[in-house]
Order: structure tokens, then sequence, then C-alpha cells
């Protein structure tokens, strides 16, 4: 009887193991899904989207401080939101671009929408450009980092768990 229950302690820790894996290999493989994802839609829209006109329904030029080794140095954010009609029926979209020196953008005034012809609701106000459209490591590392973080804070937990059982079911053994 207790071999049973050491049996079935050693297949619930085999199973939890197994799930904390199937997790991290779901968590290290989102943002490469996510940003190839991304990257297919932004081709699709340089191959094969079509020209629109939209009118800017919101408009904005954040700061956004950001420390860096020697200080801290603030980043603009624009942030476009817009609203465009394709075969009769109201999109809306919204584009945001780091680094922005101003806003050229203003509430009201037309704007051109680049939309995928298959999905409209799809679109950019801004063509996208070859490093758009590249791969790019820095957009993968952190949740990579923090997926690897949680995948050994499991394991530790589980080996102390293992371990723990394991006194104890040697201990149920020698004593009956």
């Amino acid at each position: 009887m207790k071999n049973v229950t050491a049996a079935r302690r050693a297949l619930n820790i085999a199973l939890g193991l197994g799930v904390a894996l199937i997790a991290f290999a779901l968590l290290v493989a989102w943002p490469f899904w996510n940003g190839w994802r991304t990257l297919s839609d932004l081709r699709d829209l340089d191959d094969d989207g079509s020209w629109t006109r939209g009118r800017v329904t919101a408009s904005r030029l954040d700061s956004i401080p950001t420390s860096v080794h020697v200080g801290t140095v603030t980043r603009h954010r624009l942030t476009v939101a817009y609203g465009y009609e394709v075969d009769g029926k109201a999109y809306e979209g919204q584009h945001t671009e780091m680094d922005a020196i101003r806003n050229p953008y203003r509430v009201g005034e037309g704007v051109p929408v680049l939309y995928h012809p298959d999905r409209p609701s799809l679109s950019t106000i801004r063509k996208p450009t070859g490093v758009e459209l590249e791969f790019s490591w820095r957009r993968v590392f952190w949740p990579i980092f923090w997926a690897a973080l949680i995948l050994v804070l499991l394991v530790a937990w589980l080996l102390s768990t293992i371990r723990s059982n394991t006194r104890r079911w040697e201990h149920e053994v020698r004593n009956g």
C-alpha cells in the first residue's frame, strides 16, 4: 500500500515537471510566434496592400523618461488613431512610433491608410520600412528571460519537493 502511495507521489511530481516544461515551451514560443505573425502581417501589407483615405481621430506625442547607464534620457512616442472605410464598412487603426521628433498629425485631417485587401482591419498609415520587416532578438529577449527564470524557479521547487518526499518515502519504507 505504501509503495502505491510513493508511486502516486512520484507520478504527480513527474506530471508537475511535464506541465512546467510545456508551460516553459509555450512562454518561449509566444514571442517568436507573435513577432513572426506581426512581421508576416507587415510583409503582407508591404506586398499586397491597397491605399485608401482615412481620417485622424486622435493624435498624441508622449514623453517617456528612459533610464540609461549615465542617467535619464527622454524618448518620445507618437500615437495616432485613425478611421477609414473599405467597401462601405468602417474600420479603426492605430499607429505607434518611437523616437518621434514632432507630431505632424491633427485630429480630423485626412491621412492615407495602407490596408490589406483580404483583411481590411490590418492597416497602417506609414509604409513599413526594411528595419520593421526584419526579425529582432531585442523583441524576444525579455519574454525568454522571464520564461527561463520561471522555469528555473519551478524546477528548483520541484527538486526540493522531490528531496523532501524522498526522505519521507524512505522513512515510511524503513518504518513499514
